[in-house]
Order: structure tokens, then C-alpha cells, then sequence
């Protein structure tokens, strides 16, 4: 399976983003987090099968602190990363629903 480095921060209480360079533009993938939760930034690896399932809207589901994160989309990607400052001192289990965007 195909991979790609990028990043992941949470830039307010009920949003996250990731994004990933690839190809000469950078894809990203923003969402709503429920629950809201403390602010942290990690590197992370994004793992898909092919660059067709990072388009449109989907829904994700997966688990957020004490020095890591792990994210997998309803359509096959997952993404997951060691967190950096600040680190979580308790896991959330998050799901929200989030939009692929891809710019030049």
C-alpha cells in the first residue's frame, strides 16, 4: 500500500487537519472531532490504496493520545503518527466526518 508523510494538528476544540505532500501538491483531509478536545500536532503517515479514495467527504473513526494517534476513514485510508507538543495524558476516542482537498 502506498504511503505519505505529512502532519496532523487539531487547529481548534472541534477540528482536526492533516496534510500531506505528494505528487508536487499537498492533500489534505479536514474534519469535525467529536469529543472536542486539548490541542495537539503530530507527523503522520497516511497508508491508502489508491490516490481515488482521497476525494470527498467521509466519515473516521479511531483513538487520539498519550503519545500517539490513529485515524481510519470509512473508505480504507488510516493515518496514525506519534503526537508531539502537547501530548494528550489520556486517550479520546474520536470519530467526526471530514472533506479530502488537493491543492496545487
Amino acid at each position: 500500500m502506498p504511503t505519505a508523510f505529512g502532519k496532523v494538528n487539531r487547529p481548534d476544540a472541534n477540528t482536526i487537519k492533516a496534510t500531506f505532500p505528494m505528487n508536487g501538491k499537498v492533500v489534505s483531509f479536514t474534519a469535525s472531532v467529536n469529543p472536542a478536545m486539548e490541542d495537539f500536532e503530530s507527523g503522520a503517515t497516511l497508508t491508502y490504496s489508491d490516490m481515488d479514495e482521497l476525494v470527498g467527504t467521509h466519515s473516521y473513526s479511531g483513538a487520539v493520545g498519550k503519545g500517539t494517534i490513529k485515524l481510519n476513514l470509512d473508505n480504507g485510508p488510516a493515518l496514525a503518527g506519534p503526537l508531539n507538543s502537547p501530548s494528550l495524558d489520556k486517550v479520546y476516542s474520536v470519530s467526526g466526518r471530514g472533506s479530502w482537498q488537493h491543492v496545487h
